[in-house]
């Protein structure tokens, strides 16, 4: 959705800090996140309705078949967030692609919910899975390069993420269960452990994360 649809004046980008800096309130404020012409921009993205079209577009898209999978198998998308391998069935995976700038929501941008991404002229809700599940960040580390777009249940998140190992096929009868030594917050949205051929990752449960996200981003 085009940005500009968000809010009757985006005036930040114009003459805010997103543009030449000359609004006569910005000395004052500092910010213009502490402007209520910005707060009201923001209000305003959680209360719209739906752009024409939405229900009936993801009504076809959750209609498509899913993938055909062997017996006893599933398909993830493993990835890297900080110090901990992860990974989320692939049929919940829209797209992966190079970090893009955040745009943080007035009062409502947090440790988890970290703003908007703007993907394919959508605003689309910004989240660190770091924060959500307890994971260290790597010593020295460059803050994360990519990015993981995803569904769950209709809704539409980004995350920012370190790397992006692939697809792999994951034996379902060998997950194996959480240990005790793992964070509650990392147990809390896990299914459990999943082998690669290089690796073990803790495969996501993808409703117990959207419920995270929600309650944690203060969605819910």
């Amino acid at each position: 959705m085009n940005a500009r649809l968000l809010a009757p004046d985006d005036c930040w980008s114009r003459i805010g800090v997103s543009g030449d800096g000359s609004c006569e309130k910005l000395p004052e404020l500092v910010h213009c996140r502490n402007c209520p012409v910005f707060s009201a921009g923001g209000r305003t993205l959680f209360e719209r309705e739906p752009p024409p079209g939405y229900a009936e577009e993801w009504t076809k898209v959750l209609a498509l078949p899913k993938p055909v999978e062997a017996p006893g198998t599933l398909t993830a998308t493993v990835f890297r967030v900080g110090e901990e391998w992860l990974a989320l069935e692939v049929s919940h995976v829209v797209r992966v692609g190079v970090a893009r700038p955040i745009r943080r929501v007035p009062h409502r941008s947090g440790e988890v919910l970290l703003g908007l991404v703007n993907l394919d002229g959508e605003l689309v809700l910004c989240a660190s899975l770091a924060s959500l599940l307890g994971v260290s960040d790597v010593p020295g580390a460059p803050p994360p390069g990519r990015y993981l777009a995803v569904a769950l249940a209709g809704e539409r998140w980004v995350f920012p993420v370190d790397e992006i190992d692939g697809v792999h096929r994951l034996e379902q009868e060998g997950l194996g269960p959480l240990p005790s030594t793992l964070s509650e917050a990392r147990a809390r949205h896990a299914r459990g452990l999943a082998r690669t051929s290089e690796r073990t990752v803790t495969l996501l449960d993808a409703a117990r994360l959207l419920a995270g996200l929600r309650e944690r981003g203060g969605l819910s």
